[in-house]
């Protein structure tokens, strides 16, 4: 799986509340135990995708230590249905195409 999907996939199912905090790591913790990616993965190999979260108005990083970041969801993310990719999580103020194909979406 994608790790920009992967950490949507997290989100969604474990922080999906505005009025949570959570962390880079909580997530990567996460996608480690549950498969998603190899166990080797570090914070600093997803950073960059945790970025384009925040630069895609999906989380905001209220703090920073470092490499963690402590993070709120703007909105509760919504899940969507890609006919190439299954479902995939979205905010919903984002363009209802999938993140990984660029096909059209629906809910």
């Amino acid at each position: 799986m994608d790790a920009s999907l992967a950490i949507r996939h997290v989100i969604y199912k474990h922080f999906n509340d505005p009025d949570l905090t959570f962390t880079n790591d909580q997530v990567l913790d996460i996608m480690i135990k549950d498969d998603m990616v190899e166990a080797a993965c570090s914070v600093d190999d997803v950073e960059d995708d945790f970025q384009n979260l925040c630069r895609a108005g999906v989380v905001r990083n209220i703090a920073q230590n470092f490499t963690t970041m402590y993070l709120k969801l703007f909105t509760p993310l919504q899940l969507v249905q890609c006919k190439e990719c299954g479902q995939i999580p979205l905010h919903s103020e984002e363009p209802r195409v999938c993140i990984i194909c660029g096909v059209s979406v629906t809910q």
